[in-house]
């Protein structure tokens, strides 16, 4: 059902709350100011992207954009050439414009035009070694900004997975690079130019980037995503159930909202249940049934994530279901066998690194999926 859609980005009427990112970020990028948005998978992220971009476009303030996915990238000269593609798909529309873009602006870099190639479905520019010299590499990252201001437009590049950039080979040093180019680019006072957008699903990977490291220190706006209200959902999902002649009351939403903490994808997934599962009432027994069957789906990852777990690690991980914040304490260490503090800031770090259980600024444990937590909690450990 179209208005309970889980598959893909939502924008439009579908869209839901997160009125204060849209306009946070619409007001950021309409100043041409990099942006870094992480949150774990299914947040979100996407559909905010989408609809403040649409938003902008309708109030006739719109930017062009191009999407760059930094997890196809291993080596650095894949990293600058899927970097040249994702500009050249928006800048240049024809082999002698994609050609035009290297000879203007990446004039004596090791940046070429392969017709050849380019006919297969290849790369749009080769890059001819394998380690990425380092003026090349500032020619590429100035790149946007140059065209943009050359044509006198708005441009934001959007960097999908970011943190995939410490997984290339000598991935600190482009990070670096990057991150002066930046501070160049932000002196210049001009209305017209690039900007950034730093996304990923990688919630702590992001934050060593840019709060324990502070790369982008004063370039970069982290943008956090609030939990939507749950009046905004529950109209949501009363309203899409009405348009098919359905009815849910509200008082069914309340626990699912709580247990999925107002994820829209697994709201909408639950609805969309529902709605194939229901002739025209929607209960607690159809809710319950919908609950169990999303978790069904997920079962399997879940598996596969204990399993890659430590006896250790599971114990902390299992401390965290039973509320204990304060995991160095004597009395937590002795009764989850930790060993030893030294031992529980290795186990902290490896469930962060897996991405299980991140913390926030009073380093209480957070887990990065509720349906994850909810199943440990009512059956893993029950």
């Amino acid at each position: 059902m179209e208005v309970f859609n889980y598959e893909r980005q939502v924008t439009g009427k579908f869209f839901v709350g997160r009125t204060v990112e849209c306009t946070a970020l619409s007001n950021l990028l309409g100043n041409l100011e990099n942006v870094a948005i992480y949150a774990p998978p299914r947040s979100g992220k996407s559909s905010i992207i989408k609809q403040t971009l649409l938003d902008m476009q309708q109030q006739g303030r719109g930017m062009i954009t191009a999407r760059f996915n930094l997890i196809k990238c291993r080596t650095q000269k894949s990293f600058v050439e899927h970097w040249f593609r994702a500009l050249a798909e928006v800048f240049a529309q024809s082999p002698s414009e994609i050609s035009g873009l290297i000879d203007d602006y990446l004039p004596g870099s090791r940046f070429s035009f392969d017709l050849d190639l380019y006919r297969d479905g290849g790369m749009p520019a080769v890059y001819g070694q394998e380690k990425v010299d380092k003026d090349d590499l500032h020619a590429l990252y100035t790149l946007a900004d140059r065209v943009a201001k050359d044509k006198n437009i708005k441009f934001c590049l959007i960097l999908s997975e970011f943190n995939a950039i410490l997984d290339i080979e000598d991935g600190e040093n482009l990070l670096r690079e990057l991150e002066k180019c930046e501070e160049e680019r932000q002196k210049s006072d001009s209305g017209c130019g690039a900007c950034l957008i730093f996304s990923s699903s990688f919630v702590n990977a992001m934050k060593g980037i840019f709060e324990y490291f502070k790369f982008f220190y004063g370039h970069v706006e982290i943008l956090p995503l609030y939990q939507i209200d749950e009046e905004s959902i529950s109209n949501h999902i009363v309203k899409g159930f009405q348009i098919s002649g359905k009815v849910i009351e509200r008082e069914y939403i309340h626990d699912p909202y709580l247990i999925f903490r107002g994820r829209m994808n697994y709201l909408n997934h639950l609805c969309s249940i529902c709605h194939a599962n229901a002739p025209g009432y929607i209960n607690e027994a159809v809710i319950g049934s919908a609950i169990l069957s999303i978790i069904a789906l997920y079962k399997p990852l879940f598996h596969r994530i204990i399993a890659d777990l430590t006896s250790h690690q599971l114990n902390f991980v299992k401390a965290a279901i039973d509320g204990v914040v304060k995991f160095s304490a004597s009395d937590v260490i002795e009764s989850y066998g930790f060993n030893s503090s030294a031992n529980v800031k290795r186990i902290k770090e490896a469930l962060m690194k897996k991405e299980i259980i991140t913390f926030n600024e009073k380093d209480e444990p957070e887990f990065e999926d509720p349906l994850f937590e909810y199943w440990l909690r009512n059956y893993y450990f029950v």
